[in-house]
């Protein structure tokens, strides 16, 4: 996953604005300071930081997750010390909130043209409309 946050945010902090990290790769350090922090079982990782379903959805394969209202703060932390950055709360709650985004692996820069897709060499099927 790769995060993203403002620039004037990274430069206080001496970081990139952009930062890989990855949910599944959290040390133990960290996994048991969000347990404590926020009230989850390290065992139930990483469900309370994706969001849970509703109670009322529960069964509905496409019932959408309610994301924690945490979750991009936890998000910003993550990356920030998987990168080297041993940032405190107090520095994660100071960030941009509404600047903190995840960035698509094949996201292309705003105002890059994306590459044109290929032409498909499969010819039309019999069912296709022309």
């Amino acid at each position: 996953m790769r995060l993203r946050i403002a620039d004037q945010d990274a430069a206080r902090l001496g970081c990139e604005p952009e930062l890989e990290f990855s949910i599944v790769d959290i040390t133990t350090k960290d996994l048991f300071e969000l347990v404590d922090r926020y009230g989850f079982e390290a065992e139930d990782w990483p469900t309370p930081l994706l969001g849970e379903v509703a109670f009322a959805d529960a069964g509905n394969p496409d019932a959408p997750r309610r994301s924690p209202r945490w979750q991009r703060s936890v998000f910003a932390w993550m990356a920030l010390h998987q990168n080297g950055h041993d940032v405190s709360w107090d520095d994660v709650d100071s960030l941009a909130y509404f600047r903190i985004k995840l960035v698509a692996g094949d996201e292309t820069e705003p105002g890059k043209d994306s590459p044109e897709p290929e032409a498909s060499t499969t010819p039309p099927s019999e069912t296709s409309s022309d």
